[in-house]
């Protein structure tokens, strides 16, 4: 067993509580974490002045705490008060339900804060802003933000931390599957630098070429396992139906096939002493078409299922007119193509 295939509880931080939380989003190996990707986007890296906010628009700002942290109590509620600011202006900030932040902002430090002023609001404040120290790697500020899909008890914030945790030390033994002339010809990122930029784009145009890439693998191993079991199908062998004359079918129609029908069914002739499992998607064109499907016994119908038309899958085929004609014909099948 891979490193990539190791249990998520077998990561730093990851206990068993932990584990249960990410079992509940499918996320059980190592492997899954990285290729969980994320649901959205939120772009966090453009960072503005304070005076230069707009009501209702997430910002990130880069801010000094320039007055002592202090811890309110309001019907239950705690509410942490802060004030910042830059060489624009100031700005006010509460944190609900949050009391520890008033031992970590510390006075005089300088901290990234991303959030809403509520246009609704009479105070030009921040509630609630993604915080982060200056002096640390962005993880939830200064940068594009994956957003992803959670569950209860675990925070995009976590989730995203512990993803990149994970890239840092395993992104190096994932496998690249796709040839190198596919990547040279459609012009595709490595698989490392696309598991990267998904879940860490440096900007814009990295993450929609890491889109590009992975979308492109989809359909690669998609297509390559049709191919798989196409050839799979023509390797296999049956017994063929060498003797099958049309001529004494035809004569016996009430009515004169049409050219397609004719090609049709001498194509299925062939097809029927090939030896080889057909592959064929039989349809009714018009009403005239339908005595040609009449013609096929139960067994057939059922292989057929689903592909039959409604009114032969109700059974409603069977007809006396052409009784004489099912013994001798019970494994021909009439098609019209599109």
């Amino acid at each position: 067993m891979t490193a990539l295939q190791n249990p998520v509880s077998s990561l730093k931080g990851v206990g068993k509580t932990r584990s249960a939380q990410l079992a509940q989003l499918g996320i059980e190996s190592v492997y899954d974490l990285i290729a969980y990707f994320p649901r959205r986007y939120e772009d966090r890296s453009q960072v503005i002045p304070i005076g230069s906010l707009e009501l209702d628009v997430p910002s990130c700002i880069c801010a000094v705490v320039v007055s002592e942290p202090r811890n309110s109590y309001f019907g239950g509620r705690s509410i942490t008060r802060i004030r910042v600011a830059d060489d624009t202006g100031q700005l006010n900030i509460s944190y609900f339900n949050q009391s520890y932040l008033a031992d970590s902002l510390t006075y005089g430090e300088r901290y990234y804060f991303f959030g809403t002023l509520p246009g609704d609001s009479p105070y030009r404040q921040m509630t609630n802003p993604v915080t982060e120290r200056a002096d640390t790697p962005p993880v939830n500020t200064r940068r594009i933000v994956p957003v992803y899909r959670l569950t209860s008890g675990l925070s995009n914030k976590v989730l995203s931390k512990l993803i990149l945790n994970v890239l840092d030390t395993y992104l190096d033994l994932v496998p690249e599957i796709l040839p190198e002339q596919v990547l040279s010809a459609e012009h595709l990122c490595g698989v490392r630098e696309a598991y990267r930029n998904i879940h860490d784009p440096m900007d814009a145009e990295a993450l929609e070429l890491a889109r590009k890439r992975l979308v492109f693998e989809e359909f690669y191993i998609f297509a390559a396992g049709l191919k798989a079991l196409r050839d799979r199908r023509v390797t296999r062998s049956r017994q063929p139906f060498s003797k099958l004359e049309l001529q004494p079918l035809l004569s016996s129609l009430p009515f004169s096939p049409t050219g397609a029908q004719m090609r049709a069914m001498e194509e299925i002739r062939q097809d029927l002493a090939s030896g080889t499992p057909m592959n064929r998607f039989c349809r009714v064109m018009s009403a005239a078409e339908k005595p040609l499907w009449q013609l096929l016994p139960p067994t057939l119908h059922q292989s057929m299922g689903s592909r039959a038309p409604s009114w032969l899958r109700q059974k409603s085929w069977r007809s006396s007119i052409f009784a004489p004609c099912l013994p001798s014909w019970n494994l021909l099948v009439f098609a019209v193509h599109s």
